[in-house]
């Protein structure tokens, strides 16, 4: 359960931060997500005493749900994340971040300041998802 609380919280970090400098990329990963067009992004992260380096994966329509695949690095230890997203889920989270990229207080985060960045709405949105066992899995390797 500590790993999970933990891959959650490095993995919502990962997410602002590419929410904040994909604003402005017409080719993002919020747009390819509306249409769950295929979406590969990786980036690497300092935070003070952590590296973290992050993949992103939008992998098309399985069964009727999109396929969404993270993995996130550390030099100690690797976690995936899998998630099967409804057509609901995905209009959700798409209008969380682009809302997230239009509100200009939202340029001013401290991303090395976990409370600023927990308290995002886009934390919050893609929390209660990464939490849901029926749409995401988490697996330590």
């Amino acid at each position: 359960m500590k790993f999970r609380i933990i891959f959650i919280a490095m993995a919502l970090v990962c997410l602002t931060r590419v929410a904040l400098v994909q604003a402005n990329d017409t080719t993002s990963f919020t747009e390819n997500l509306k249409d769950c067009r295929e979406y590969y992004g990786s980036q690497t992260i300092d935070l003070q005493d952590i590296k973290l380096t992050t993949t992103r994966q939008i992998q098309g329509w399985v069964d009727g749900k999109c396929s969404y695949k993270e993995a996130v690095s550390t030099k100690d230890a690797k976690y995936t994340v899998n998630c099967l997203l409804s057509k609901e889920n995905i209009a959700d989270l798409v209008k969380t971040m682009e809302d997230f990229e239009k509100d200009e207080s939202n340029k001013n985060i401290d991303l090395n300041d976990f409370s600023q960045v927990q308290s995002s709405t886009i934390v919050s949105n893609w929390s209660k998802y990464l939490q849901d066992p029926e749409i995401c899995s988490i697996e330590m390797q």
